[in-house]
C-alpha cells in the first residue's frame, strides 16, 4: 500500500529502518525473527513503525523480500543509485 512518509509515521514513537537484502543469507535470517518482534511490540500497544529499505540489486529481489514484510517499504531504487545519490550528495571520507 502506498502513503505518504508523514501520515504513515505519524503517531509512532519509534521508527526503524530496516536495511536488508534477499541475496544476504543473514538478513533473511533475522527477518522472521524481527517480524515476530515488531509484532509483539504492536501487540504491547507500542508505537512502532518500521520501514523496510533495500539494498536488493533488482526488482524481483526487491519484490520478494517485501511481499512477507508486515510494513512499509520505501519503494524499489537499485542500490547503485543509491549510492551514487550519496556520494554525490557528499560524505565524509576518512583521512
Amino acid at each position: 500500500q502506498k502513503a505518504r512518509t508523514v501520515d504513515a509515521l505519524a503517531g509512532a514513537d519509534t521508527v526503524a529502518l530496516y536495511f536488508s537484502a534477499q541475496w544476504c543469507a543473514p538478513c533473511r535470517g533475522f527477518s522472521p525473527y524481527f517480524k515476530d518482534y515488531y509484532a509483539r511490540k504492536r501487540e504491547a500497544g507500542e508505537k512502532v513503525e518500521v520501514v523496510f529499505v533495500s539494498y536488493d540489486t533488482d526488482k524481483k529481489g526487491y519484490e520478494k523480500s517485501v511481499e512477507c514484510m508486515p510494513w512499509y517499504a520505501v519503494p524499489f531504487t537499485p542500490i547503485k543509485t543509491q549510492i551514487g545519490k550519496l556520494a554525490k550528495a557528499g560524505y565524509p571520507k576518512p583521512k
